[in-house]
């Protein structure tokens, strides 16, 4: 694959992501400015934003599907022997704790409202959101990561880690601290993924950090930790 088309891949997360908006909210504010939607058009549109994480998940994997086909790029198999692939989801697993007890010191140290989390949606999801949701976008995302990597690898590890980082987290761009946040995930998962050459520990890694986050987040609420 060459380098030009590893640079397509990699912006065109970002560029889906943050370009797919909510159709209805759009031709609202197109017809009615900043005037409050009527509650039962509000209601229609949270509905069809549960499908746009969905459809943004279902054209990623489409891209990359075509881009690997028709470029002939050889990615690592995902690990045939069972120990191997135990010990893979082991390296995952470390490397998700590792972040999570990271962002547990933050929490202590920043000690965020808990105003932020009872205003998230996404957090008072259940977890039968949440673990299907969870295990879909590590697949697919890695999938990507993993192509991105190989594609720009022409640049050396340090840059294709930076470039592919630097995507992940403005495809993220709700907030400055959730770019931040998830370009320093994104780093750390390349350097995973270029250290082990196992897509098996970064999608475990990638499902724990979601999973883990969302434990985190909702406990930071329920107890009342807020300064």
């Amino acid at each position: 694959m060459s380098l030009r088309t590893g640079y397509v891949i990699t912006a065109f997360l970002p560029v889906l992501y943050c370009g797919f908006q909510n159709p209805i909210g759009i031709w609202w504010v197109f017809m009615h400015g900043p005037a409050p939607m009527p509650l039962h058009l509000y209601r229609r549109a949270l509905r069809v934003s549960e499908f746009i994480p969905v459809t943004n998940l279902v054209i990623v994997g489409a891209v990359l599907w075509l881009a690997v086909r028709m470029e002939k790029v050889s990615l690592p198999p995902p690990e045939g022997d069972l120990r191997t692939a135990l010990r893979m989801a082991a390296v995952g697993l470390g490397a998700a704790a590792i972040w999570l007890l990271l962002c547990v010191a933050i929490y202590a140290t920043a000690r965020p409202r808990s105003t932020h989390f009872a205003t998230s949606r996404l957090v008072q999801k259940s977890f039968m959101f949440w673990v299907p949701m969870s295990l879909a976008a590590a697949v697919v995302e890695e999938l990507w990561r993993a192509v991105c990597l190989y594609t720009l690898s022409g640049l050396g590890r340090a840059r294709s880690v930076a470039i592919t980082s630097l995507a992940f987290g403005l495809a993220h761009a709700d907030s400055p601290g959730h770019v931040a946040s998830t370009m320093l995930i994104a780093a750390w998962l390349g350097v995973i993924f270029l250290s082990t050459q196992s897509l098996v520990a970064i999608v475990i890694a990638h499902v724990a950090i979601n999973i883990g986050m969302v434990v985190l987040a909702r406990s930071w609420y329920r107890f009342g930790h807020s300064p």
